[in-house]
């Protein structure tokens, strides 16, 4: 535990809500709890909007004199988000040979907002952090998935960092004031005991992160390995009707690109990829599928849009959300589930709203494009066949964004089948 002959600084960074600023108030309650000095001082920003918040934390044995920690002075900084801990205001207040405790898992901010294509690079975050800082005292972990997988949400990885900090030396506070101080704060005492504990765990067998993960789904080795992993997806999805469909038209690609080019390469798994993204669109039995099949902690809440109940927002022009308990909303996934059969009938109650007719129309366009550009795949049309292949890929969202993704692509789509269809070029010889 670090002494107080000079005053102990903290930041606590993150994105969005109040949970890290809620660790933070945590571990300044608990040096009150023991008598010693401290402020905080929060910036919130845009909180409820996915926004950056910071918390300055000070605990000191007598007075402190700044109530923003200076540049160069903070010890450590637990940073729920990586991107926040690596912004400009952020980093220069930590101190070279501080201590980082960092989740490696990145969350949406309000970039995504305008920005779909946003790439985020957390290895990219750590080492601007790490040359600032130095990396000697520094931990990171995939806190948001081993949060998922331990507790059946994120929020609880704030308390999870915290017990990690608190294991690594790196507070000022003992855990008995700690934990009487997540007693105080009063919400899901029970869960962020247990994250608490976890970070202590793994702060003392890092090993177990790995094993912890080890169910977790990796990315396809081989593009057969890709194919069969769609298909066993689509089968869960909907039917194996529905996954056979998707093997004759990915094996009608593999074999005209083995045709031409000796064997399967990036424009069959452009067709494996594309064509699965436009297939299984999240439609309400879809949402429902993966809501029922995931865990929750106490008393979970939904913040959903119901399509036949929620009117729409005037302001906005889309659907108010509403807040669902999941006593109500988790019965009702587990029987919605089930619905997928009726995907795409008459008898689909929602298949009449314009978003799923657009949905499916969108992949019955996918289907024509890509057999187009099978049938047209040539060396000289590769880059062309590929491109048309992708585009699924760049239409994503949901409500009003998809729909827009959606227009964009039409026009995409007719220009790169012109293109296929032109044929080469002759240029005449001077």
């Amino acid at each position: 535990m670090p002494d107080l002959a000079t005053p102990w600084r903290g930041l606590f960074a993150g994105i969005g809500g109040g949970g890290i600023v809620t660790a933070g108030a945590i571990v300044a309650m608990a040096a009150s709890l023991e008598g010693k000095q401290v402020s905080t001082l929060d910036f919130t920003g845009l909180a409820q909007k996915n926004g950056a918040v910071i918390s300055h934390v000070q605990i000191a044995a007598d007075g402190l004199d700044v109530v923003r920690i200076p540049n160069g002075e903070a010890d450590l900084m637990i940073a729920a988000d990586l991107a926040v801990g690596a912004q400009k205001g952020v980093l220069e207040r930590m101190r070279r040979g501080g201590a980082v405790i960092g989740n490696m898992d990145l969350q949406a901010n309000t970039s995504f907002l305008t920005n779909r294509d946003l790439v985020v690079d957390s290895g990219l975050h750590r080492r601007v952090i790490d040359r600032a800082v130095g990396g000697n005292a520094s931990t990171y972990l995939r806190a948001t998935a081993l949060s998922e997988k331990l507790f059946g949400q994120a929020q609880a990885l704030n308390t999870l960092l915290m017990g990690l900090a608190w294991q690594s030396g790196l507070l000022p506070v003992g855990q008995e004031a700690l934990l009487r101080s997540i007693e105080l704060n009063g919400t899901a005492v029970a869960l962020n005991r247990r994250a608490f504990t976890w970070g202590r765990i793994l702060h003392a067998h890092p090993e177990l992160a790995d094993a912890v993960l080890a169910g977790e789904n990796l990315p396809p080795a081989t593009f057969e390995a890709l194919v069969d992993t769609r298909a066993a997806e689509l089968i869960r999805y909907q039917s194996t009707r529905l996954a056979r469909r998707y093997r004759r038209l990915v094996d009608a690609a593999a074999a005209r690109e083995s045709t031409v080019f000796g064997q399967p390469g990036r424009f069959a798994r452009a067709v494996a990829e594309g064509l699965f993204r436009a297939y299984a669109y999240k439609d309400e039995y879809e949402v429902a599928r993966l809501h029922a099949a995931a865990e929750y902690g106490d008393k979970p809440v939904f913040h959903m849009a119901p399509p036949l109940i929620t009117g729409t927002d005037p302001a906005t022009g889309r659907r108010k959300k509403i807040a669902i308990p999941g006593r109500v909303a988790l019965p009702l996934f587990r029987a919605l589930r089930h619905g997928k059969a009726l995907r795409g009938t008459p008898l689909d109650p929602f298949g009449w709203q314009a978003e799923r007719r657009a949905e499916r129309d969108f992949a019955r366009a996918t289907e024509a494009s890509i057999t187009r550009a099978t049938n047209a795949l040539r060396p000289e049309t590769l880059d062309t066949a590929v491109s048309l292949a992708d585009i699924p890929m760049h239409v994503r969202g949901f409500g009003p964004v998809k729909e827009q993704a959606m227009r964009e692509a039409a026009p995409q789509r007719e220009a790169l089948i012109a293109a296929l269809s032109a044929g080469p070029v002759a240029i005449a010889a001077e």
